[in-house]
């Protein structure tokens, strides 16, 4: 088990990629149909990568 696993979820965490997903999946058409072709457990993170993208876009 790595350590990032081991501990207890961060709430903090959580919310921003709560935030990534909603600004990607409100904004542009395209990311909910991509991002359901993904493993659940990469979805926050590519949602993070997507966000990121358009706003320094």
């Amino acid at each position: 088990m790595s350590a990032l696993a081991a501990g207890p979820p961060d709430p903090d965490l959580e919310r921003a990629y709560a935030a990534c997903e909603r600004l990607a999946r409100t904004h542009y058409e395209n990311f909910p149909v991509a991002s359901f072709l993904l493993p659940k457990r990469m979805r926050p993170g590519i949602a993070a990568i997507y966000a990121f993208a358009r706003c320094a876009d």
